[in-house]
């Protein structure tokens, strides 16, 4: 389909940017259930960890799908998009 609303270079962005995002989320969110399983083992009631373990997930996937949404509403910013022209310009060079 040639004329999509959502270009493929954004949409590839979005996912990369999602992924990314979500990656780092997901660090913070280990060192949080980890805090919660120490704090489990000194004696702090289990909903509390519970809660705390499934905050830090839902944390990730929110993160995620807001970078992801981020790109498609903004685009690909200009400084990365001139970026990538010039290294499609030096792949077709080499070739």
């Amino acid at each position: 389909m040639a004329d999509q609303i959502i270009p493929a270079a954004v949409k590839l962005a979005a996912k990369r940017a999602a992924l990314k995002t979500a990656a780092q989320a997901a660090r913070g969110a280990g060192a949080a259930v980890v805090a919660a399983i120490g704090a489990s083992v000194l004696g702090v009631d289990w909903v509390l960890v519970a809660g705390t373990a499934g905050a830090g997930l839902v944390t990730v996937v929110w993160a995620g799908v807001d970078a992801y949404l981020d790109k498609v509403n903004n685009g690909i910013p200009v400084e990365y998009a001139d970026a990538a022209a010039a290294v499609q310009e030096l792949r077709r060079d080499q070739v």
